[in-house]
């Protein structure tokens, strides 16, 4: 989108934020009305019809400022451009409350309904469950994919500098749906291996997962694959500090999250390519101890520690009941995938 088709839907949106700006001020008064009707214990009845025909005006023109962009993201760019236009002006209020009240309501379903209206919804899945044919690799190659649901929140940081907020989730370039990355999957999944053997530096994690960023010398690609993880829910999160003498809420703070419930899909590609020409049994060895670790490492990453920012708080953690597939065998939950990779092993 560039900044002329901006500069043309601000200048849309401005007259409409007036009509609902007004709009506003005049339920506010009903409500005013409404109150000391009651008070007196008279008859409030017609009042209360004027309340929800001006709500019901005000739902119809932020409708129509939400198709004025075609499509749910462009909206929240169209506000955040407003938003920061007008600084700390009431318009600028005004727009921050129905982001927020876009977010914690209704979006899961926004984002739903624009995928579908935009007919992305079979180009979306190719990249949310990626397919590869493990026979094209070494041997002891292993392909791994399970779907997931969220226990808790996620929550990241998105490299968004124009936004509505301070704390954006973060979000594919082009589709704007929330992601985990594949290097957040790697990085999270290397410290939780890390975590578990009591050392990031041993030999079997820098086998898996290559050197570490700053290592200069000796560099090496790992054995592990990541593919990023798609959402089609986005929500808020609100942390209200207080005041420690008042002990009374300050300023609410809004995180942008993917919320408890939202389903994704994990997709993991191991390729011992530094293994091709080394005695079988030593090749069979070092495979068993990745398979371990990996399995050992989902687990503990997925259910204990977090994949999430803030997950020493208990962000991104999944449930329990996963459903997949290790190569071309299904399995579900984390003990079936260790039960299977030690079957797949043993096998060979």
């Amino acid at each position: 989108m560039t900044c002329d088709y901006f500069v043309a839907i601000d200048n849309k949106l401005r007259p409409l934020l007036k009509e609902i700006d007004d709009l506003d001020k005049n339920i506010a008064e009903k409500k005013v009305q409404i109150n000391n009707l009651k008070r007196t214990k008279s008859n409030s009845s017609s009042v209360e019809n004027e309340k929800r025909e001006l709500e019901k005006q005000r739902k119809k023109k932020w409708e129509m400022a939400y198709n004025l962009t075609p499509y749910f993201s462009s909206h929240w760019k169209a506000l955040s451009s407003l938003y920061l236009a007008e600084n700390d002006s009431p318009i600028a209020k005004l727009v921050r409350d129905r982001y927020v009240e876009l977010q914690y309501r209704e979006g899961s379903q926004r984002i739903n309904k624009e995928i579908e209206n935009n007919h992305l919804t079979k180009f979306l899945e190719t990249f949310k469950i990626p397919k590869t044919d493990i026979s094209l690799f070494p041997p002891y190659s292993f392909f791994l994919q399970f779907s997931f649901k969220l226990a808790s929140p996620f929550i990241s940081k998105d490299d968004e500098e124009f936004y509505i907020i301070d704390n954006p989730v973060r979000k594919d370039k082009v589709f704007k749906v929330p992601m985990v990355s594949g290097s957040t999957w790697k990085g999270n999944l290397r410290w939780t291996a890390g975590h578990i053997a009591g050392s990031a530096y041993t030999k079997e994690i820098r086998d898996l997962f290559g050197n570490e960023k700053d290592e200069g010398k000796d560099f090496r690609r790992g054995r592990l694959n990541f593919y990023p993880t798609f959402f089609d829910q986005i929500s808020l999160e609100v942390i209200n500090p207080h005041d420690r003498k008042t002990k009374a809420g300050t300023q609410p703070i809004y995180i942008e999250s993917v919320p408890e419930g939202a389903s994704g899909t994990f997709s993991l590609l191991y390729v011992p390519f530094d293994l091709m020409g080394k005695r079988q049994d030593e090749v069979k060895a070092e495979v068993k101890k990745d398979m371990e670790i990996v399995s050992d490492s989902l687990e503990k990453m997925m259910r204990t520690y977090g994949f999430s920012a803030k997950k020493g708080s208990g962000f991104g953690v999944v449930k329990e009941e996963i459903k997949g597939r290790f190569n071309d065998k299904e399995f579900s939950g984390f003990k079936g995938l260790k039960k299977m990779m030690e079957e797949t092993h043993n096998d060979r």
